[in-house]
């Protein structure tokens, strides 16, 4: 079965977005239902490696797939434009 892919503009190193969007990949993928999680995130939550090792480490422990994206946090229309091709790129990989 190939997996679901679920891309979130909701960083899942944020509280809100791991209890969002992670915990129910998590349970439905353990129910049996694959999935590829592709999320944006802050840098600084990506520079928190402990908090990257945990989250990581649950959604494998899952079996859920996780691929994080840097985004600048700048809000230009450069910056999100760039933050979507990228995304964009990495779901076509």
């Amino acid at each position: 079965m190939r997996p679901v892919l679920y891309v979130t503009f909701d960083g899942i190193l944020q509280p809100l977005g791991y209890s969002q969007v992670a915990r129910i990949v998590c349970g439905l993928s353990l129910r049996g239902i694959p999935y590829r999680l592709v999320s944006l995130e802050r840098p600084v939550d990506l520079a928190d490696d402990d908090l990257v090792r945990s989250v990581r480490g649950r959604l494998s422990e899952a079996s859920v797939e996780w691929t994080a994206i840097p985004y600048d946090v700048s809000g230009t229309t450069k910056a999100v434009s760039y933050t979507h091709l990228r995304a964009h790129e990495t779901v076509l990989d």
